[in-house]
């Protein structure tokens, strides 16, 4: 049989990895590499993995990194990762190389301020823009677990990965069990199962970690008001298109340039004095006469939601993940704007929109067609 060894720190993404190991009921050598300590950087280690980073698999001679790299291998060794060519097998690697590529980033920005500036006095904004980086993540998550396991079809690699990245978010200040409830309870199943009994155990961690200490400083209680600046329009939904922009361009509205054409599923409009409306063209005309908004199948005529501007998307992500308010969709770029969406305590939809470049300006590299934030959601 093949000597495997692992390198592993403590409570790190390699967590992932070692309940795997303890799922394929292989024997394994675990050597603990603590990050905390700087013990990824001495030169026994650094001989392993010249890049400095955890986790690391010896597989007889040979030395194999990245976290992803390690799950799908085990995962096919012990059938945790769906068999090749199949729907699941592509499902499960999306996972990965997104938690890998994309999730994780967020908490180097968190704890890794250094990799992406010198300058330490912007250490804590970048920390503040990782941890909105992260709330909108989480929330995508949440919303992805709908069964008993991030797949729908069985216990897999996505769910063993899932779990480090859920201890992490207590270490950012998130309420877990408050904000992401169905990914809660898929932790809980977790800890059901032997191997991640056995690993948290090996690692000695706690699976609901105290907040980071700099996290108060980032988020304290009486976080400054966003700055608005004004209302940038409000969202009315139609049923006809055609009457629609008749009867507004009566009014004296007509197509913003730079929004794109009024074949779209919605159109701002923009009057002489800089009055602006946006047109929502998915509304389903009542034969009853109601006006029935929100959360309902039925997408009904009305007044939608009021939309604000800002001088800094970023602030608004921020602002709602140090309150612990969920953005519900967004950030997407659309024309000449770049927005996001929130709902206030009784569901209500509020748009937050940062004015981008003027069309032409080089830095304007939006592709309208390809946003979603056109009324899709509200």
């Amino acid at each position: 049989m093949t000597k495997l060894s692992f390198y592993y720190s403590p409570g790190a993404c390699s967590l992932a990895s070692h309940i795997l190991l303890h799922e394929t009921g292989e024997p394994f050598t675990a050597h603990r590499v603590t990050l905390a300590k700087g013990e990824h950087l001495r030169p026994d280690f650094l001989a392993i993995n010249p890049r400095a980073r955890v986790p690391a698999l010896r597989i007889g001679e040979e030395v194999v990194t990245e976290n992803a790299a390690i799950l799908a291998w085990l995962g096919d060794r012990c059938g945790l990762l769906p068999p090749a060519g199949s729907l699941g097998r592509i499902r499960a690697l999306e996972w990965l190389v997104w938690m890998a590529s994309t999730v994780h980033i967020g908490f180097a920005q968190v704890w890794r301020g250094a990799r992406f500036s010198d300058d330490t006095s912007q250490h804590d904004a970048i920390r503040r823009s990782g941890i909105a980086t992260i709330a909108r993540h989480f929330a995508e998550i949440e919303t992805r677990i709908a069964g008993e396991h991030a797949l729908g079809a069985g216990y897999s690699v996505v769910d063993a990965n899932l779990l480090p990245f859920y201890r992490w978010g207590s270490r950012v200040g998130f309420d877990m069990r408050a904000r992401f409830p169905r990914w809660t309870a898929h932790t809980e199943r977790m800890l059901d199962r032997p191997a991640v009994q056995a690993t948290i155990a090996a690692e000695e961690i706690e699976m609901w970690p105290a907040a980071d200490p700099f996290v108060a400083a980032l988020t304290p209680a009486g976080t400054p008001p966003l700055a608005i600046r004004g209302y940038d329009h409000v969202g009315v939904r139609v049923s006809n298109r055609a009457r629609a922009l008749h009867f507004y361009g009566a009014l004296g509205f007509a197509p913003e340039p730079g929004e794109g054409g009024v074949e779209r599923r919605a159109v701002g409009l923009i009057n002489a004095a800089g009055v602006r409306v946006n047109l929502i063209f998915n509304g389903e005309p009542d034969p009853h006469g109601r006006n029935v908004l929100m959360d309902v199948p039925e997408k009904r005529p009305g007044w939608t939601h009021p939309a604000f501007t800002v001088e800094r998307l970023d602030d608004v992500l921020a602002w709602a993940a140090g309150q612990g308010v969920t953005i519900t969709e967004g950030p997407v770029s659309w024309g000449r704007r770049r927005v996001c969406f929130l709902r206030d305590p009784d569901g209500n939809v509020l748009e937050f929109d940062e004015l981008l470049p003027p069309p032409g300006d080089a830095t304007n590299l939006a592709d309208p067609a390809s946003a979603t934030a056109d009324g899709a959601a509200i």
